[in-house]
């Protein structure tokens, strides 16, 4: 196999190290070294598609993953190309062409149920984006690819019905109460706290004057101890 050949693992190891480090240009170099001397092998195509990706350019790595997957297929790596258009699909999951070309790997490969989830995706997708006569073209598109496949009958409800409803999970109830804002006595609170009632305090009422006890006779000295003086006295 020519990933265990040693100057593949080498120029792998470069590209992926001058990729990390930002160096795309040489990573380029060895990836394209890798697509060149070694087309049955997928780590060239992920590489390259991944330096494409950095320089911002989507469609060439979705072209990459595409070409790189047809060569896979002819080299008998079907696995292998399985994984790159699985990848391209991630990068674009609208992408027609690369839809399709997946559908029939995993459908060449035996796996038809993984192929009608494939249709089923794709379907989904153009229902919700509100496509749908596009979701049936592509329904009849998959009913000619997997014939006798029992799973295909179930595309043609997934082309016409709507999705379902949600029900909110306790946790987001829970949510909702909280976000309301608290009422007091009937009347919405404002602020983004409930204001406090301030309890009022007793009143407190102003010390008496002392009384003074005891004997008459002190309290006559003490009555006239506190007797303004007139002013011929002073």
């Amino acid at each position: 196999m020519a990933s265990k050949d040693f100057n593949y693992q080498v120029a792998l190891k470069e590209g992926l190290k001058s990729l990390e480090q930002g160096r795309l240009r040489q990573a380029e170099q060895s990836f394209k070294y890798l697509v060149d001397k070694f087309p049955g092998a997928e780590g060239g195509y992920r590489g390259l598609a991944k330096v494409h990706f950095e320089q911002e350019d989507r469609a060439g790595s979705l072209r990459v993953l595409r070409e790189g997957a047809a060569a896979l297929i002819k080299s008998g790596e079907r696995s292998g190309a399985i994984g790159l258009l699985r990848q391209a699909v991630t990068l674009d999951p609208g992408d027609l062409t690369t839809h399709r070309r997946l559908a029939a790997a995993l459908a060449l490969t035996g796996d038809t149920d993984a192929s009608v989830q494939e249709y089923a995706r794709f379907i989904r997708d153009l229902r919700e984006n509100g496509e749908t006569e596009r979701a049936k073209n592509e329904v009849a598109w998959a009913k000619g690819q997997l014939r006798g496949v029992s799973g295909v009958s179930t595309l043609d409800a997934k082309s016409t019905s709507l999705p379902k409803r949600r029900r909110a999970s306790p946790i987001a109830k829970a949510a909702r109460r909280s976000d309301r804002r608290p009422r007091i006595s009937g009347r919405r609170c404002h602020g983004s706290s409930p204001r406090r009632r301030s309890r009022r305090r007793p009143h407190r009422r102003a010390a008496a004057c002392p009384t003074i006890r005891g004997p008459r006779r002190h309290r006559s000295r003490l009555r006239e101890a506190h007797r303004p003086t007139s002013t011929s006295e002073r």
